[in-house]
């Protein structure tokens, strides 16, 4: 492991979720949980979307219910990286596409873990973040 790569910063303990789990209980289960998404998998935990709290606003915004099934509004094939990306590669991922929460994957695309923004800041510059 280098500490130049996001195996040193992500975050292990990934909070998933399946298709059929309601915008509710992802949004309880994210409060709970101090976590800005939830990593939707399959049935071998290979990562197929996230649902994040941008994707809460805009179902909300978008009139979807409450008990809708995160499948139906989550951000499909989400940007992934693999454990020995560099930091400075994740960085410039989120920073060209908008995006504030990296999944990390395997080679067959299970999830290892997640890399966000707030981990960047914690991990590298020891900026504390609210939790």
């Amino acid at each position: 492991m280098s500490f130049c790569n996001v195996e040193s910063v992500m975050r292990r303990q990934v909070v998933t979720g399946g298709v059929n789990m309601r915008i509710r209980d992802a949004v309880k289960v994210m409060q709970s949980r101090r976590v800005g998404s939830i990593v939707v998998i399959d049935d071998e935990g290979r990562c197929i979307g996230i649902f994040t709290e941008r994707d809460v606003i805009r179902s909300i915004a978008d009139g979807f219910p409450l008990d809708t099934p995160i499948g139906e509004v989550m951000t499909k094939r989400p940007i992934t990286i693999r454990a020995d990306t560099s930091i400075s590669e994740a960085k410039a991922i989120m920073v060209t596409h908008g995006i504030r929460h990296l999944p990390v994957v395997d080679d067959e695309g299970r999830v290892l873990g997640i890399v966000s923004v707030r981990d960047l800041l914690e991990g590298l510059l020891g900026i504390p973040t609210l939790r």
